[in-house]
């Protein structure tokens, strides 16, 4: 009995993990989010945003349009509701508002804190075996008009509706309601995600000019 006791005592504790659903430990989606993901797993109902901006329905395009929909972003707990969520990688859950002058804004969803835990050192990840390089395939044939998206399309001056304007490189700054555009790179008066870093190539930087890098109906 005296051996198994010690026996017993020696065992080190089980790691504790996270549950089947859970982004992290502690996390409980109904009724808060994870920091580790950006609150992205928060499955909640609450439906203001942090500056009061009652939130507008997923399925709705209107008094705003938008690309944030089931079929874009499966699996994101969007759907006919009006419940703050973050299928896109914003800092946390966010919803557009039912006020036409305030597109979007973040929620004040409760932030969920996992126990602090202390995880055994890990053993050294051996190395890969390394694969044979393959051979370098024959270079691919460029588009006769490498820097346009359709046929006729100017991007300096306009944008081609195929790609929803996504090719536009002018130099346009106000919106249609006559708002001056905030700079890409600024996170103030509005967080956001659409940083060149995020969306190469999407024409993003340090400027003001009306970009669609991210699938908008326009630019």
């Amino acid at each position: 009995t005296m051996k198994l006791s010690t026996f017993a005592l020696l065992l080190p504790p089980l790691l504790a993990t996270p549950a089947a659903g859970q982004a992290c430990i502690g996390s409980n989606p109904d009724t808060c989010g994870c920091d580790a993901v950006k609150q992205n797993d928060y499955r909640g109902d609450i439906s203001t945003t942090e500056q009061g901006y009652t939130c507008m329905n997923w399925e709705s395009q209107s008094p705003h349009s938008h690309s944030r929909t089931v079929a874009n972003y499966p699996d994101k707990g969007l759907g006919n509701h009006n419940y703050c969520r973050n299928p896109d990688g914003e800092p946390r859950a966010w919803c557009y508002t039912t006020d036409p002058n305030k597109r979007w804004s973040l929620c004040d969803v409760p932030s969920c804190t996992p126990p602090s835990t202390t995880s055994p050192t890990s053993p050294p990840t051996p190395s890969p075996t390394p694969q044979p390089t393959p051979s370098t395939p024959p270079p691919t044939p460029s588009p006769t008009n490498p820097t346009k998206a359709c046929e006729g399309s100017d991007p300096d001056t306009c944008g081609c509706d195929v790609v929803k304007q996504n090719d536009y490189r002018g130099d346009i700054s106000t919106t249609e309601d006559g708002y001056t555009c905030m700079n890409w790179e600024s996170q103030s008066p509005h967080s956001h995600s659409r940083t060149a870093a995020n969306y190469p190539d999407k024409g993003l930087g340090n400027h003001s000019y009306c970009r669609n890098p991210d699938g908008e109906p326009r630019a």
